[in-house]
């Protein structure tokens, strides 16, 4: 005889009729609390009409002995971490890649000025035909 995994495939799901009277009463306190959020999205307008203030995020509750308890729909103290993380690092990438531009601008500029430049990069004085002629150009990966 085999035995079957329990999936949502082959759950047979209840219904209100199947609910007890004290099941029913949750719901509808459930039901009640989801109604109240979604009301507070609305305003009325002079002409008497109701419109839409914002968009409708479905709350975090639990019930709980037929009280609802609110549940917090704020980030854990591990995600804000992660997160300042995360923002720290792209901070400082930003940062590593503006003085990156801004040292090929300058080494541009120098080389439109016919000019050698110096430091790490290995050009020499653009000859009468636009081209540089280097020595020792380096290909590949730097050493670390």
């Amino acid at each position: 005889m085999g035995f079957s995994e329990i999936s949502g495939a082959n759950v047979i799901k209840g219904t209100m009729e199947k609910l007890t009277e004290h099941e029913r009463q949750a719901y509808l306190i459930a039901e009640e609390h989801l109604k109240e959020n979604f009301l507070q999205g609305f305003k009325k307008e002079r002409g008497g009409r109701f419109k839409r203030v914002g968009e409708f995020v479905m709350p975090s509750f639990k019930l709980n002995k037929d009280k609802i308890e609110a549940l917090p729909n704020e980030p854990s103290e591990l995600v804000k971490k992660f997160s300042l993380m995360v923002d720290s690092k792209i901070s400082a990438a930003q940062v590593a890649a503006g003085e990156t531009f801004a040292g090929l601008n300058d080494e541009i500029a120098a080389l439109e000025k016919g000019k050698s430049v110096e430091g790490d990069a290995q050009f020499s004085e653009v000859n009468s035909a636009g081209t540089s002629a280097t020595q020792g150009q380096f290909y590949g990966m730097p050493p670390n």
